[in-house]
């Protein structure tokens, strides 16, 4: 058995020889193994970071992330990354623009009605 390269460099022997090359846990980790290395090698990298908010922004952000099933951090992580692709669209528009010159009334009205039927709400 080779050990899995996202795995790699845990130094775990235990890890080593309970997973295959194709990812695949052959038998169970024994008790003794209490270390999680293949656990810890998965998880994904966040940074951490504290920010200060109204209360009521704050209530707001916890009542929305329980009601889409995800954790404050997640939300705002969601949030932040839907908000910079908006951005980043608006920046191309108008880089567009830049070069085509304006859009027209009906190229915006196009382009409304595209967005809103590739998210389902023609």
């Amino acid at each position: 058995m080779a050990f899995r390269p996202w795995i790699s460099g845990t130094g775990c022997p235990i890890v080593d020889r309970a997973v295959d090359t194709d990812g695949a846990l052959h038998g169970s980790l024994p008790a003794n193994c209490h270390t999680g290395c293949a656990t810890v090698a998965n998880m994904a990298v966040r940074e951490k970071r504290s920010v200060s908010l109204d209360p009521d922004l704050a209530t707001d952000i916890d009542r929305a992330a329980a009601e889409t099933g995800t954790t404050f951090s997640g939300w705002l992580a969601e949030t932040a990354a839907h908000r910079l692709r908006l951005e980043e669209g608006r920046r191309g528009i108008q880089a567009w623009e830049a070069e085509n010159g304006p859009l027209t009334d009906e190229e915006r009205a196009e382009g409304r009605a595209r967005a809103r039927r590739s998210l389902g709400r023609a």
